[in-house]
């Protein structure tokens, strides 16, 4: 159970004998209401007005039923949460905070004397040599471990994109795997100091999420971001677009339409509208794979 049920669960424990306007319930909180009254901890009642009232009818048993779902009890503090292995120690449930204390990013440099260097003991990490010799490395954010880097970034959203990036961008110094939509801490770490000499390419689907994460990047990191867009982006679209991609992302896409002034965005929502379909990056490894001797394709910010 998340904050809004913690929130209600106080709010009932301190009501007293008055207890809470039935009206006043969350929408959240519904089903958690049935099972305090199933367990015969609270129940409803008719108050001296009109509406109906909730109430405590045992404490011992909601003492008993708090303490079977929340084993530090209600009273958490926002500071006390600060990884997941301590939302299961004080509230039984890893996911009640967003992201653990570190988080793992897998980069790749086809480029042999590339590397990353660790911002708090200065060590260099060999990401063009581990490229050679494991297809890649990983490195870990959070709880005081980053790094720096200076020099051109490719952002890249699926995992065949990442993997191969070499055959569409070679030219990039550094390819971040996004996982599909960037998480905040990654996000915050691309913004930062360590990266500001940093210029990023961000290659992700050509669909209404891919130019949401474009923009996202692009808020955080302004001046220094680019998409990547092939020059027969159109033909491509036109001949390989998958519906499903505009037609399962019409919140996004609305939204797209209210905020974006960005040439990059407005071009491609001119390209959604005439087709009705968006395009996964993927289609370019299978056209370079094709035609090894087709001219460069990326169009520059």
């Amino acid at each position: 159970m998340g904050d809004v049920q913690r929130a209600f669960l106080r709010r009932l424990r301190d009501a007293g004998p008055d207890g809470l306007a039935a009206s006043s319930v969350p929408a959240r909180c519904e089903s958690l209401v049935e099972q305090l009254k199933i367990c015969g901890a609270a129940e409803t009642r008719l108050g001296k007005g009109r509406g109906f009232r909730l109430h405590l009818r045992d404490l011992a048993v909601f003492a008993n039923y708090i303490e079977s779902q929340y084993p530090a009890g209600l009273d958490i503090a926002a500071e006390d949460l600060v990884d997941r292995a301590s939302a299961v120690a004080l509230l039984g449930d890893a996911k009640a905070v967003r992201h653990g204390s570190h988080r793992g990013i897998f980069v790749r440099s086809v480029k042999r004397n590339v590397t990353m260097e660790r911002a708090d003991t200065a060590e260099k990490l060999p990401i063009g040599e581990l490229t050679v010799t494991a297809g890649g490395a990983a490195i870990v954010i959070g709880a005081g471990i980053e790094w720096r880097f200076i020099g051109f970034v490719a952002i890249i959203e699926n995992a065949e994109t990442f993997w191969r990036y070499e055959n569409v961008l070679p030219e990039v110094d550094l390819a971040i795997f996004a996982q599909g939509r960037m998480s905040e801490r990654v996000l915050a770490w691309l913004a930062s100091p360590l990266l500001a000499g940093s210029h990023f390419i961000h290659w992700g689907d050509y669909d209404p999420v891919g130019a949401a994460e474009y923009l996202r990047l692009i808020t955080a990191c302004p001046g220094r971001v680019q998409m990547h867009l092939p020059a027969n982006l159109e033909v491509l679209l036109s001949k390989y677009g998958k519906p499903a991609l505009i037609s399962g992302q019409t919140d996004i896409l609305d939204g797209l339409r209210d905020s974006a002034d960005d040439p990059t965005v407005m071009k491609l929502l001119t390209l959604f509208d005439k087709y009705g379909r968006g395009l996964e990056q993927e289609i370019l490894l299978a056209v370079v794979s094709s035609d090894p001797s087709m001219p460069e394709i990326k169009e520059g910010p």
